[in-house]
């Protein structure tokens, strides 16, 4: 699939976290200003590098099948540095509850994110807006408005709201495994049932702000320690706003998902 978009990558010397707590401490990114930084005590300092150091070495396989609480009670003494490496954790993959999550999984996450963060030049509407184009230039029909009221399964019969009736090779449901349950007859018989007795959403509740000017231009990126909470300025490193606007946005992660590759 021939998908264009402009990409842009956050590198890492961009990126100023201001690690939340009262009052709020900034603990950039990047190794070596780690050592001026005052969220932790000098032990901790040297604590935190060598995290860090392991993590860019870490061999995802050899880790195991250990939750990411086990890893982080094995390899991290100093509490406030535990509590960052879980804030960067939660930033990396969305989700909490460090006991359920597989740390091999979560670990890779939090590698890749280290490495730098591709944003898009005008937003994720440019991804919805192209997806859309490819759709319909491959003869997709796009039909707006519309909600599906059943699905029969094996034959894929979708039952819309208007009254009509379409068949289907395939079906791909973009809704909850409760919801997707719920619409497909016989689900009870099917793999969807297991899938909702397992799962548990995610929850999260997110704003987004545009702002001409910034009243804090040097605070860019935000991690809650004692709360679940991201901030951060999607602006410095992408046009995400068709007026120059700094867009940024605000995060709360209140739940998980049980049934996603990252958890035990």
């Amino acid at each position: 699939m021939n998908l264009e978009l402009n990409l842009t990558e956050e590198c890492q010397e961009r990126r100023k976290a201001a690690f939340g707590n009262s009052p709020s401490f900034h603990c950039p990114i990047t190794f070596l200003p780690f050592f001026f930084t005052k969220l932790f005590s000098w032990i901790g300092i040297m604590e935190f590098g060598k995290v860090m150091m392991k993590l860019t070495k870490l061999i995802r396989e050899a880790v195991g099948t250990i939750s990411l609480r086990e890893w982080a009670e094995t390899e991290i003494t100093d509490p406030m540095v535990r509590h960052t490496f879980y804030a960067l954790c939660r930033t990396s993959t969305y989700c909490i509850e460090p006991e359920r999550l597989r740390a091999k999984n979560v670990l890779a996450r939090v590698q890749k994110g280290l490495k730098g963060v591709l944003y898009i030049e005008g937003g994720w509407q440019t991804m919805a807006d192209a997806l859309k184009t490819l759709a319909i230039d491959a003869g997709v029909i796009v039909m707006n408005h519309q909600s599906v009221d059943s699905v029969k399964k094996n034959e894929f019969i979708l039952s819309l709201n208007n009254g009509e009736k379409l068949d289907a090779s395939y079906v791909i449901s973009t809704v909850g495994p409760e919801q997707t349950s719920s619409l497909v007859g016989g689900a009870e018989e099917t793999s969807l049932d297991t899938w909702k007795k397992r799962v548990k959403p995610v929850y999260a509740a997110c704003l987004d702000v545009s702002l001409r000017h910034l009243p804090h231009p040097n605070e860019q990126f935000a991690i809650g320690i004692d709360q679940h909470i991201l901030f951060t300025n999607q602006s410095r490193a992408a046009s995400v706003s068709e007026d120059g606007s700094s867009v940024i946005s605000r995060s709360v992660s209140v739940l998980i998902i049980l049934a996603s590759p990252l958890y035990l």
